[in-house]
């Protein structure tokens, strides 16, 4: 969002004597004013919650008025105390005008924390001190409440364990926590709360020590030999997307101090991350940019793969004096994207198998593992048969949606209402994929009774008019390429399904004798650069790549057909022609329709590759797993699909 320039407000401690050192507030950071550390608690008394309304009134008219507010006791660099107050708001008009309705964008400046994650370090020895704020990228795109609202826009389950944690308040309660220096923190939003990480207690411990002590620290040494000075390379981030750092220096007295990140809640709960870890970055050679490629922790331990939340802090020689502070971010650090150089330690190899007792319990356990918090979107298809949900993916992917299954008795239909009552959003979307034979009338009365009213029906009058709907539902760029498949079997469409909801293109579904005019209309006019035909011409034959290379006035270059002998060689090569970038392989069995696919989501949501395996593993799968560089296998159903020894056998493939 754009950035304002706002004079920082004055802090008049009671009976003090101040000399102000004012600072421009540009995007919501504020500047000092002098105070020595015995006058905290008359600031405190001083600067309460009249005065800090009074300051709103400096936002703009249509600023929806959200101060993230704080005051940090500490010192100033050169000056014999002080205290920073900053702010951080944002307009309906800025969201929509500036790079945060890009979320591919990096958001420079604390502006853009509303929809991000702040950073801020605070440095403490003698007077010394130093408060930072750096953007974020998008990891949510909740609407701002109004102030009023915010107990009723968090969960009470939420608020509870946020309490215990002392992370949240309800309202303008000023309170202290420890640390070299008080800390006074109000908080404002309820998808931001501030997490101490010097509390072990909360579980995420914080490596801390001077980058230029003597002798040196030998933690801040290991973590500094692990991370990449390529500026070229980039994170991976909180939803899949790349993540560049960006570090812009800051005056530092290089002493120990005390980390504050503010985190959106569905991260700072989400039980899939393990921990924070710090890393120490020597920018001496290449100042301001870097990534990490993380194998082990800052104190030397191997990490196995998942989320975890990165703390970055990198710095220059005791000779500059300075220090630049960086973004949190989630990152999956056992490989990042492209891998490493030899000097790495060994990856630690794992197999995560998600599964459950049916297709119904499989999606459900897929879905929580996806999105382990409330999600505002759900999209649901029928348990029985698989045309209806060949193209959900890709509409899943893009809605953040789960994929669940509607069963046809009573108990598996009841986990299903049961699932939204615990984790949709009461104004979400129920998307139901086929028409009422496939999700009966009745099951979408129930969710109604539920309190479920924004129900979408994307069905048509057999499964090539339900792919075309959900594909014109998508509501693409002209110029999107097309993937089509046979819709007489599944296979295919499951081998492109993740790929396609990671790259959204929409899959549609032609027939053996020709292709509706329905989609011809909908090639036609969508204009594609490519066509994606998936299979052999056993399967998509000649004639029809014609048919449609004609409609789509296509060259032939720009028709792709990726396929083989059978099912499985088909999906090993889709996974051989997009190449995704990951360190993790998503496999399911290709003999049944529900394990991948409702796999396709979580692999899209980790651009992870999905493979599909018969019950023996060809030489041709073992030879690709052997030469990429996966370090994680994730399966898709229970070993009644892939068998205990098939499990054992990809994890020696990729172990090499």
């Amino acid at each position: 969002m754009a950035s304002k320039s706002l004079t920082a407000p004055t802090l008049v401690p009671t009976n003090e004597s101040i000399t102000k050192a004012p600072t421009t507030m540009t995007g919501g950071i504020a500047g000092s004013s002098r105070f020595v550390p015995e006058s905290v608690p008359s600031i405190i008394n001083s600067y309460n919650r009249s005065n800090i309304i009074s300051e709103m009134s400096q936002f703009p008219p249509d600023s929806k008025r959200h101060p993230c507010s704080g005051i940090t006791a500490g010192g100033i660099i050169g000056a014999a105390g002080g205290a920073n107050i900053f702010y951080s708001y944002s307009t309906a008009s800025e969201v929509s005008a500036t790079p945060l309705a890009n979320e591919d964008a990096y958001v420079g400046g604390i502006a853009g924390l509303m929809y991000g994650t702040q950073f801020q370090q605070n440095y403490y020895e003698s007077n010394a001190n130093v408060s930072v704020g750096i953007g974020g990228t998008i990891t949510e795109d909740k609407e701002i409440v109004p102030q009023a609202d915010i107990p009723s826009a968090v969960s009470p389950a939420t608020q509870e364990d946020l309490k215990t944690k002392g992370f949240f308040d309800e309202g303008w309660q000023w309170y202290e926590r420890g640390g070299d220096a008080p800390q006074f923190y109000s908080r404002t939003h309820p998808w931001r709360f501030t997490v101490e990480a010097g509390f072990a207690n909360d579980g995420y411990p914080a490596l801390r020590g001077n980058p230029n002590a003597q002798p040196p620290n030998q933690d801040l040494v290991a973590a500094t030999n692990l991370v990449a000075k390529d500026p070229d390379n980039s994170y991976l981030g909180v939803d899949g997307r790349d993540f560049q750092v960006t570090w812009t220096p800051s005056v530092s007295s290089q002493t120990t101090g005390q980390s504050i990140f503010i985190l959106p809640e569905d991260i700072l709960l989400d039980t899939t991350i393990h921990q924070a870890i710090v890393v120490f970055a020597d920018n001496t050679t290449k100042q301001w940019h870097g990534t990490a490629d993380l194998k082990t922790d800052s104190a030397g331990n191997s990490l196995k793969g998942g989320n975890y939340i990165i703390y970055l802090i990198s710095y220059n020689d005791e000779q500059s004096a300075q220090t630049s502070t960086i973004m949190t971010a989630i990152s999956e650090t056992s490989r990042s994207p492209g891998g490493g150089g030899s000097s790495d330690p060994t990856p630690i190899y794992s197999v995560t198998r998600l599964s459950g007792q049916n297709r119904v319990d499989t999606a459900l356990e897929i879905a929580k593992a996806i999105y382990p918090k409330t999600v505002s979107n759900v999209v649901l298809a029928t348990a029985n048969t698989f045309p209806d949900a060949l193209s959900g993916s890709v509409l899943a992917y893009k809605a953040k949606a789960p994929i669940l299954l509607v069963g046809s008795s009573a108990s598996d239909q009841e986990k299903i209402l049961s699932y939204l009552e615990s984790y949709l959003d009461k104004s979400g979307t129920v998307y139901i994929l086929g028409g009422t034979s496939a999700v009966s009338q009745e099951m979408e009365g129930k969710i109604k009774l539920k309190g479920f009213n924004n129900i979408t029906r994307l069905g048509g009058k057999d499964r090539y008019e339900t792919a075309l709907k959900i594909a014109e539902h998508l509501d693409l760029k002209s110029g999107t390429p097309l993937v089509f498949v046979n819709g007489e079997n599944f296979s295919d469409a499951l081998s492109i399904s993740s790929t396609a909801a990671a790259l959204q293109y929409p899959i549609l579904l032609i027939q053996n004798n020709g292709i509706s005019n329905s989609v011809k209309v909908k090639l036609s006019e969508s204009k594609p650069t490519k066509v994606y035909l998936i299979g052999l011409e056993g399967v998509i034959s000649k004639d029809l790549e014609s048919q449609i290379s004609q409609i789509s006035t296509l060259d032939t270059a720009n028709i792709v057909r990726i396929g083989g002998v059978n099912r499985y060689e088909t999906s090993l090569a889709v996974v051989k022609a997009f190449k995704l970038s990951s360190h993790k392989i998503c496999i399911a069995t290709g003999n049944d329709f529900p394990d991948a696919l409702l796999g396709s989501l979580y692999a899209a949501n980790a651009t992870a590759p999905m493979l599909l395996i018969d019950r023996t593993l060809s030489d041709n799968t073992l030879e690709y797993l052997k030469s990429q560089n996966f370090d994680n296998i994730t399966i898709f159903g229970g070993e009644g699909a892939v068998k205990k020894e098939i499990e054992q056998k990809l994890l020696e493939a990729i172990k090499k």
